[in-house]
């Protein structure tokens, strides 16, 4: 049997997460403690996504799909966007579901907090570092397979 260190690690958390495991989600918005791996699991997905901006760049302008240079302060902020885009989405998308869940979505005897809503969605984030991915060659569309596998994994959920 595993022990508590093991099963609250920021790794094992971020796995059960992108497995969809409703226990933890439970546990996480309970543990006031997980507030600082919520905040990591969102800066990890950005990081994700920043150096797979940065790849996809460096790529593209070798290979000529993009066209045009870049200099090193468009592209600190084309880096800086995806980090501070996903703690700043993630910041609003909590208050939204904690509105939501303790208003209009409330049931006779609803109670949560803002913090373990926070929690809650900052480890939903899990798949996001899929993002990595999403200089991966384009499957068919716009958006690379993996980046569009990342936004839809938390859709799968029953």
């Amino acid at each position: 049997m595993e022990n508590e260190t093991e099963t609250s690690s920021l790794e094992a958390r971020m796995l059960r997460a992108a497995k969809l495991e409703a226990s933890l989600y439970d546990e996480v918005k309970a543990n006031t403690t997980a507030n600082r791996q919520a905040f990591l699991v969102v800066v990890i997905s950005g990081v994700a996504e920043s150096l797979a901006l940065a790849l996809w760049i460096r790529l593209g302008t070798i290979s000529g799909i993009v066209d045009t240079d870049v200099d090193r302060l468009q592209l600190a902020i084309l880096l800086l966007v995806p980090l501070v885009g996903g703690i700043v989405g993630w910041l609003i998308w909590s208050v939204l579901a904690y509105w939501l869940g303790t208003t209009i979505f409330k049931q006779g005897e609803t109670s949560a907090s803002y913090g373990g809503v926070l929690r809650a969605v900052g480890f939903a984030n899990s798949p996001m570092v899929l993002g990595f991915f999403v200089f991966a060659p384009y499957v068919g569309a716009e958006l690379p397979l993996p980046y569009l596998f990342g936004y839809l994994w938390p859709l799968s959920w029953r």
